[in-house]
């Protein structure tokens, strides 16, 4: 789980980058989910693009499966 704040109201994109299978959820503060990708950015890749307003966000990242492990980057952008 990834944490991210943000203190303007903004355009907010959430990849992935590398061979890892991984699927992504995005959630506010409160634990509600808003977003979830997987291949979104190119097999194997996710990408999440929300409008948010100002608050704490959290970046769930997970294997496409229970057997999925492996080395991978996230990238959060305005």
């Amino acid at each position: 789980m990834f944490k991210f704040t943000i203190t303007t109201t903004s355009t907010v994109i959430v990849t992935s980058s590398g061979q890892t299978d991984v699927v992504a959820y995005l959630y506010n503060s409160s634990g509600t989910l808003l977003a979830s990708d997987d291949d979104g950015a190119g097999v194997p890749n996710f990408r999440i693009t929300a409008n948010l307003s100002p608050g704490t966000y959290y970046v769930k990242v997970a294997g496409y499966d229970s057997t999925t492990s492996g080395a991978y980057s996230l990238n959060v952008s305005r």
